[in-house]
């Protein structure tokens, strides 16, 4: 009878131990894989990016994910500000993004992604070859700032949009500024390599 209690004992045990021991193996594979670690690795960091609409694109925008388009700018708006990105309704990509009146002042809504990000290609990293000029426009007018070259260390660029397919046709590239914060632009395909 000893040995019967014992064994009951042992398997209830064993039991425990294997409901503990794959609790904390969900637990740090969730760690590990959580969508915000998986979109950090394989995506450009949005937040925080100053960019100008395309000219002759008008951005519609949401002042709250679930309401209707009620605002909208476009090249003439000025500089807009991203604020975050990762924002999902409907499996469509936000950025939540600030962006000047007409009537002077700022608004705050919901702008999609893909209204923003020109083209439809894969992210990827790239190295500037020398200090670039990033150009507001796709047409590469109007100067926006300068990315840095390989000499001075600047390293974090990524590519996220392309207007059109020629070999000559310019890409959308996110770049950090030294004082913090991104800028959005243009810039040529002569300028840049894959990292």
């Amino acid at each position: 009878m000893t040995t019967t209690i014992a064994k009951k004992d042992l398997m209830k045990n064993c039991a425990l131990c294997l409901r503990f021991f794959l609790t904390a193996l969900m637990v740090l594979m969730s760690i590990t894989i959580s969508p915000t670690n998986a979109y950090a690795a394989t995506r450009p960091n949005f937040n925080n990016t100053l960019f100008r609409a395309e000219p002759g694109v008008r951005i519609n925008i949401r002042s709250n994910l679930h309401g209707n388009n009620d605002g909208w700018f476009d090249y003439s708006s000025g500089d807009v500000r991203i604020l975050s990105s990762g924002h999902f309704r409907n499996g469509i990509e936000y950025f939540h993004v600030r962006y000047p009146l007409f009537t002077g002042g700022h608004r705050e809504g919901f702008a999609r992604r893909s209204d923003v990000i020109v083209g439809n290609i894969q992210p990827f990293q790239v190295t500037f070859i020398q200090n670039t000029t990033v150009f507001r426009q796709s047409n590469l007018r109007n100067s926006f700032g300068t990315v840095w070259g390989e000499d001075r260390g600047a390293g974090y660029a990524w590519i996220v949009g392309r207007r059109g397919t020629l070999p000559t046709s310019p890409f959308q590239v996110i770049y950090r500024l030294d004082a913090g914060g991104h800028r959005m632009g243009w810039v040529t395909s002569t300028s840049f390599r894959a990292r």
